[in-house]
């Protein structure tokens, strides 16, 4: 599978920590609907691959890991809460819950755009949250209080066909032709982080700066962007190539062949992609995830026969 690395932050946005430690003015039972001052702000890193994504970029002649979302789609993007730092009530995604902080962002639509990055001396794709109304950029900032930590999920394409079933999201899928790429990700936290048991959160990000200013380091633009948490995306599809080759036997006459149409039969276009799963986690990409988080399963009622046009010749 092809992946890509995601940071999470804004280049443009810097939080600022004042006089009072806002991690403590939220009590552990209070489930109101209340912003920090800490932006989930977006900037991106990336990872070479060895392989070309439909979405990827290529320079030099080579996918350099980075990708841009075309004008007419968008990602989907969940925040939703997985863990409890100071919190007393349990976590539960069910419909009928009064706590406001379990399911922060539902999916919320996002671009993706690669620009070069002075700050971290490379390229990288920025991902940017859109309102509510899927059209326009907004800010949306972590919960007050810290009383959980969450997990990002991302998805592409964007899918308003949303199925929340107990603790349980998925999207479906559909006009998967062949050509769209169908990716899922999710912010895995690394062992060694000290800071991991309040990833993510607001007091994560503060926990952080206070580590680098307190190591006579200088909370910059670049320190803020490799400390945000990671978004890995995984490809969901396979891509064909349909490759006619000429034999090397001595009695091979013919100089040139070539692919004027190939058939693909009984190719599904759609399925149900499954985004988030309180109680069927993933923990890492290695893992199976048959009925777990990043699960596809294929609509095979909407199968049918694909043509495909002549690509190549040798």
């Amino acid at each position: 599978m092809n992946k890509h690395i995601f940071l999470m932050g804004m280049a443009a946005a810097m939080f600022m920590t004042s006089c009072t430690n806002e991690d403590d003015l939220a009590g552990g039972s209070n489930n109101q609907r209340l912003n920090s001052d800490v932006p989930i702000v977006l900037s991106a890193g990336q990872q070479a691959n060895k392989t070309r994504a439909a979405l990827g970029n290529v320079v030099d002649g080579k996918y350099d890991g980075t990708f841009d979302t075309p004008a007419d789609k968008n990602l989907g993007f969940f925040c939703l809460a997985t863990g409890r730092i100071a919190a007393k009530q349990e976590i539960t995604w069910q419909d009928g819950n009064d706590n406001h902080n379990f399911l922060w962002l539902k999916n919320i639509q996002a671009k993706a755009v690669t620009t070069d990055d002075n700050d971290l001396g490379k390229r990288v794709t920025n991902l940017t949250l859109l309102d509510e109304g899927g059209t326009t950029e907004a800010l949306h900032y972590y919960p007050m209080g810290s009383q959980y930590s969450y997990t990002f999920y991302g998805y592409y394409p964007y899918s308003a066909n949303v199925v929340h079933n107990g603790n349980k999201y998925s999207v479906k899928v559909t006009g998967l032709d062949g050509t769209t790429d169908l990716i899922w990700g999710k912010s895995f936290v690394k062992p060694d982080d000290p800071d991991k048991a309040d990833a993510y959160s607001a007091k994560y990000l503060r926990d952080k700066k206070k580590r680098v200013v307190e190591g006579g380091g200088t909370w910059d633009d670049k320190a803020h962007k490799e400390n945000r948490p990671q978004l890995t995306f995984v490809h969901k599809l396979m891509k064909f190539n349909i490759i006619l080759q000429k034999g090397s036997g001595e009695n091979t006459r013919i100089a040139k062949l070539g692919i004027k149409s190939a058939k693909l039969l009984n190719v599904a276009d759609a399925g149900t992609l499954t985004i988030a799963d309180l109680d069927n986690r993933l923990d890492a990409l290695t893992d199976d995830v048959k009925g777990k988080e990043g699960e596809f399963v294929v609509d095979w009622t909407t199968a049918k026969n694909h043509n495909t046009e002549a690509t190549a010749s040798i």
